[in-house]
């Protein structure tokens, strides 16, 4: 057997206009060939090396060095072909960088310089080299092409391989793989083992030169077992099978459609109509409603009730405006003799008639016919549902529910729509949704009493689901784009003509009438409201002109009179202003301060004395609720006390309170609750140990040292930032160091004598060779603040 591998010559042509002579000769198995003369400005001289006749098909290769006008190039004499053959050498030339134009070309041969050494393999092996390797079942040919054999000018491609039997039939042929293995062109083949055996003869063709290679070496001596691969047992179903059986699927879901929702929106349509027709009676609706009878009656039910409310409602306004008139009025009376008791003058003069008093605005909303037709939309539908259930047929969800009898859609939209065919949206039954909806089989109840239909249904269904099923047909996944495709084109080309003959090519007349009705209940409902709203704002506002005059004055007169009967009787407090301060009438609080709140105004509009009585009513954690008294303070009649009248001690500021601190406190009086803000203050506090007892002085240092050593456990925390180095200010042990420069001398002395016991509480230096969140840092760095003033941290 034969098999013949075809190799393809790719040339590489350069060419120049020729600028020289060209010259060869061999020196120490060295190839020289130089072009000379060459023109001015020639930049490359291209030299091609090969079998004579095939040089100008070999790789270029540039000069080596140019040298007296002469471009020069060398080769080491390694190949046979060049000798025993004959060789040429081609030239090419390359005017200022650009790709050179054949015009003359130059050809030398190469002289003859001797018989080279015998090669160690056939001249074959030399160009080409053969390898086979067998692997289950197969043989890889591989075919390289030498380096030297490039060299000598073969560009090698190699494309394709013809297998042929020894009788010379053809078989085919097939792609080779293409690869470089190192320096060489390879192009490999993979045979099955029986088609190649050692014997065969492979004719390469290379250029013009067939080169025949025996096959040899290729072992045989476990032949492969052939195992034809098992058949696949899947179908396959042509195209035109499954557009039909898609388009009878589309036809019977189509119908079905119409039978179940095209029922639906037939009574819908017709009732639309029938609403329609009932309405166009009505087209000047504002005119047209006063001529029916409800207008009429609702009308005269409004005038009656519009009167009577308007009335009650005016009287109750009189109420309220005559007693809030008579008490302002009286009270003004007696505000008026504060400090000049003899003035007071309690006749109750005018009262007021009503007469300027515009009446009442009713409040109603503007009656709407939408609204009206809207109250009977559950009627509608639920009409509707029992007309035309489906329940024994249709499997119903809760979407498909509201979709089949479009309750989305308020009949009141009836009113505004000039056209049902273009307001109805089919969208939910069309096309993909309408092959979803086929699929689910949610149109056909498995217990419905149509056997004939739940019969086609499944087996529609379960015909779609073998066709695209891959464990049983090969081109499953092809039939489910085929199948739904050809479903929704037909499904969209015949559901339009079957809607239209059932919904709008039939007559409802039982509809229609329903629809008339409807809108005739709606109107005569709207009419009614009209005639309402117009009788009972006509009546309303004159008859709550009436009710207010009738009981306002009386209201005013009863009012004034039992306001000055309890001023004449009772202290009456009001216009109370308070503060706290400290014993030293200070508003800034240091621990365990004195609070004492102080009348900065007060007006007793009585004609009696009364007592101010004051209690704390709410702490906030500031002050000692144990401490806590009710205070009293006499006020004298119809007089005012201000120029901060001070109570006694009522609390404490408490040892818990965090200094720095904003609170506020509420204060129950007699003349109503106070809510008076009260500030401690580090700074105070600590003055304030230059100044008490000594037993006082002892809770103050107590408490400076524990704020300074609870600042500084806190702030050992690992995720917490070195205060006392990036920001002094905003500690308690920076800000103590800036009040104390702030003392006068005598205060720093006194508190040098307690320097120990306040700086006790932040502890010694950590000793820690190994120190994450130890303080150490912390220690130092408020130790640096504290040298300030010449004081040292507990080492």
């Amino acid at each position: 057997m034969k098999k013949i591998l075809f190799y393809s010559v790719l040339t590489f042509l350069s060419s120049a206009a020729y600028a020289g002579n060209l010259s060869v000769k061999i020196e120490n198995q060295v190839i020289i060939a130089k072009a000379c003369n060459l023109k001015q400005g020639t930049k490359n001289v291209w030299f091609f090396v090969g079998q004579k006749g095939y040089a100008k098909n070999g790789i270029g290769k540039t000069q080596e060095k140019f040298e007296n006008n002469c471009a020069i190039k060398t080769y080491n004499n390694s190949s046979n072909d060049l000798f025993l053959k004959g060789g040429e050498v081609f030239a090419a030339y390359d005017m200022n960088g650009k790709e050179p134009i054949q015009l003359s070309p130059e050809t030398v041969s190469i002289p003859n310089a001797g018989t080279p050494s015998t090669p160690s393999v056939p001249p074959e092996d030399k160009t080409l080299k053969i390898s086979y390797k067998s692997d289950s079942g197969k043989v890889q040919v591989l075919i390289c092409a030498s380096p030297e054999y490039m060299t000598l000018g073969k560009n090698v491609a190699i494309n394709n391989i013809t297998k042929q039997k020894s009788t010379g039939q053809y078989t085919g042929s097939s792609s080779l793989s293409k690869k470089m293995i190192g320096d060489q062109r390879c192009a490999e083949h993979i045979y099955d083992a029986k088609d190649i055996s050692n014997g065969d003869t492979l004719t390469i063709v290379v250029g013009s030169e067939n080169k025949e290679v025996k096959v040899s070496g290729l072992s045989q001596s476990n032949p492969p077992v052939v195992v034809n691969p098992p058949e696949d047992p899947r179908k396959e179903i042509e195209s035109a099978k499954v557009k039909n059986y898609a388009t009878q699927a589309a036809n019977f879901f189509a119908n079905r459609v119409v039978d179940i929702y095209g029922k639906v929106e037939n009574y819908k349509y017709n009732f639309y109509l029938g609403f329609r027709k009932a309405a166009a009676l009505y087209t000047n609706l504002g005119l047209s409603v006063q001529n029916l009878p409800q207008y009429s009656s609702g009308k005269q039910l409004g005038l009656t009730q519009g009167y009577q409310q308007g009335f009650n409602s005016g009287k109750a306004k009189g109420e309220s405006d005559g007693i809030y008139f008579g008490q302002k009025a009286a009270a003004a009376r007696f505000r008026s003799a504060v400090g000049n008791s003899n003035s007071l003058d309690v006749t109750p003069g005018d009262a007021p008639n009503g007469n300027d008093f515009e009446g009442l605005t009713p409040s109603l909303s503007n009656p709407d016919i939408r609204t009206s037709i809207s109250n009977y939309n559950n009627d509608f539908y639920n009409e509707l549902r029992s007309g035309y259930s489906f329940d024994t047929e249709v499997d119903f969800d809760s979407d498909l529910n509201g979709r089949l009898y479009g309750a989305s859609i308020d009949i009141s939209d009836f009113y505004n729509w000039n056209n049902y065919k273009n307001e109805v949206l089919l969208s939910y039954w069309k096309s993909e949704n309408a092959f979803s909806l086929f699929l689910s089989k949610r149109l056909i109840k498995s217990s419905s009493v149509d056997y004939n239909k739940v019969k086609a249904n499944n087996e529609l269904v379960a015909k779609y689901k073998e066709i695209t099923d891959p464990t049983l047909y090969k081109d499953a996944e092809q039939n489910k784009q085929i199948y739904k495709s050809a479903f929704v084109n037909q499904y969209d080309n015949v559901i339009d003509d079957k809607w239209n003959n059932e919904v709008y090519g039939k007559t409802n007349n039982s509809a229609q009438i329903r629809g008339e009705f409807y809108f005739t209940q709606a109107i005569q409902s709207y009419a009614q409201t009209v005639g309402y709203n117009e009788g009972y704002v006509q009546k309303y506002t004159k008859a709550s002109k009436d009710g207010y005059s009738k009981v306002v004055g009386t209201a005013y007169l009863n009012k004034f009179d039992q306001t000055v009967n309890y001023y004449t009787n009772n202290a009456v407090f009001e216009d109370l202003q308070m503060e706290l301060v400290n014993q030293e009438g200070k508003k800034f609080f240091a621990i365990i301060d004195s609070v004492i709140p102080v009348v900065k105004n007060i007006v007793n509009l009585g004609k009696v004395s009364g007592k101010l009585t004051v209690s704390i009513s709410s702490t906030s954690g500031v002050l000692n609720s144990a401490a806590n008294t009710t205070l009293e303070m006499e006020v004298p009649s119809l007089s005012q006390l201000k120029n901060s009248q001070p109570f006694g001690t009522i609390s404490q500021i408490s040892s818990q309170a965090i200094a720095d601190g904003n609170y506020q406190v509420t204060m129950a009086t007699s003349a109503g609750n106070q809510t008076l803000p009260i500030e401690v203050s580090w700074f105070q506090t600590i003055r304030q140990v230059t100044k008490d007892s000594a037993q006082r002085q002892q809770i103050l240092v107590k408490y400076l040292s524990n704020t300074l050593g609870k600042e500084m456990t806190d702030m050992k925390s690992v995720f917490k930032k070195n205060k006392y180095k990036s920001e002094p200010q905003n500690t308690f042990a920076g800000k103590f160091v800036t009040s104390f420069t702030a003392l006068p001398p005598q205060e720093k002395q006194i508190l040098n004598q307690f320097q120990a016991s306040i700086v006790a509480g932040m502890g010694k230096r950590p000793t820690n060779l190994i120190c994450i969140g130890c303080g150490k840092d912390e220690w130092d760095s408020a130790q640096s603040l504290f040298k300030q003033i010449g004081w040292s941290l507990t080492k």
